[in-house]
C-alpha cells in the first residue's frame, strides 16, 4: 500500500469516529483529499460543526 492510501485510510478510520459519522471514505491525491461521509443523524443533513470536525 503507497503513502497516500495509508493516509487515505487513517484519514477516513479518524473521521469515521467522530459522533454522527456512519462511514467515511477519503481519496488522497498529491496536493488534495476527497471526503465523502455517509452521516447518522435523524434530520440526515451535515451541520456546519460535523463539517469543521471533518476538515481537521
Amino acid at each position: 500500500m503507497d503513502n497516500r492510501s495509508e493516509v487515505a485510510k487513517q484519514a477516513a478510520d479518524k473521521i469515521v469516529r467522530l459522533p454522527g459519522i456512519r462511514q467515511a471514505n477519503v481519496l488522497a491525491t498529491r496536493t488534495n483529499a476527497y471526503v465523502a461521509t455517509v452521516i447518522d443523524t435523524s434530520q440526515g443533513q451535515l451541520t456546519r460543526e460535523m463539517e469543521d470536525q471533518i476538515t481537521q
